[in-house]
């Protein structure tokens, strides 16, 4: 502060009205003066996306993705949606003006097919790109290999399974021509 200037910062609220304001200056003695109508208070510009990465991700999978566009501000939410679905919400983990990092889960009931990419900032301003990201489903599991490849009657076989597409709730049976299955007790995936 000096007689002639005063330097600052404003923090103007996410729900400040838009349009002309007051400027005010109170001295330490009372003095006091102002200009009617001096500084002007916008909305936010609402935010452009100009893409993500990936632009795909398979049912029942969580998807690490990163949304490029601008105008992007703390409190942004990014959602996949489609009409006939609803909306998958991004777990963020962090926003700059123009990037948005986060990770979508994408339910296994999800449908295979295009979303769409929309990004909310925090005071209200959405924008998206339509069928931008398709959701496909998981590749059937392929077998490389069980080892061991013997196990006796009537005694517990510890076993691991290679190949590839396995997924959390995956299931092992051994099936012989004429019997029923048996199915494996698993420890992970």
């Amino acid at each position: 502060i000096s007689a002639t200037s005063i330097t600052g910062t404003f923090a103007i609220p996410a729900d400040a009205p838009p349009g002309k304001w007051n400027v005010n200056v109170t001295t330490k003695d009372g003095g006091e003066r102002g200009k009617l109508n001096y500084f002007t208070v916008n909305s936010y510009p609402a935010p452009t996306v100009s893409g993500s990465n990936p632009t795909s991700g398979y049912r029942n999978s969580t998807v690490s993705v990163t949304v490029t566009g601008s105008n992007f501000q703390p409190g942004s939410v990014v959602n996949l949606s489609r009409s006939d679905y609803g909306n998958v919400t991004a777990q963020l983990t962090t926003i700059s003006a123009t990037s948005i990092k986060g990770t979508f889960t994408i339910p296994a009931g999800a449908p295979a097919g295009k979303w769409n990419v929309n990004v909310t900032t925090k005071d209200g301003g959405e924008r998206g790109k339509l069928n931008y990201f398709t959701v496909t489903n998981y590749p059937a599991p392929t077998v490389g290999s069980i080892s061991p490849l013997i196990g006796n009657r009537n005694n517990p076989v510890s076993f691991t399974v290679t190949g590839s597409n396995f997924q959390p709730g995956s299931v092992v049976n051994l099936s012989p021509a004429g019997y029923g299955n048996c199915t494996a007790q698993l420890t992970t995936i």
